[in-house]
């Protein structure tokens, strides 16, 4: 007896956790409506994909950069299913090049990514900005 109630608690938890995943996660876009849609995006941050988040590159060289959509709900910030970003620099001193995420193709400036890499061209700082869904996320980079 003690045996069949353990397995039936066991496959009731196993259930939840089963059901939760299959709504995409603990507070990931549950639900519908106009307000809690991946349509509603309220901030853009950009960060480094990959080691420390420290916006800087050598020059002649490459960093990985991901832009992760946010909406507000209840108070609090959850990631949007909205991923894909438009691109730009704002690069006075021609310190960026931006490549596809594969680090290799040039960007065409109007593709949706995710991620990005930006090129250390020559020394100095840009402005790189992503944009989704209208808000525009921005973060500084510094070539050395």
């Amino acid at each position: 007896m003690q045996v069949m109630r353990r397995t039936v608690v066991a496959l009731g938890a196993a259930a939840a956790i089963l059901a939760l995943v299959g709504c995409g996660g603990l507070g990931v876009n549950i639900g519908s409506g106009s307000s809690r849609s991946s349509a509603v995006v309220n901030k853009v941050g950009i960060a480094v994909q990959s080691g420390v988040n420290i916006p800087q590159v050598s020059r002649g060289h490459t960093l990985l950069m991901v832009a992760t959509a946010y909406y507000s709900y209840g108070g609090q910030q959850y990631v949007s299913s909205t991923q894909g970003a438009t691109w730009t620099t704002v690069n006075g001193t021609g310190a960026l090049v931006l490549l596809n995420g594969d680090c290799a193709t040039p960007y065409n400036g109007t593709t949706l990514l995710q991620n990005i890499c930006v090129f250390g061209a020559s020394p100095g700082t840009a402005t790189l900005n992503a944009t989704v869904s209208g808000v525009k996320g921005t973060v500084t980079v510094t070539v050395l």
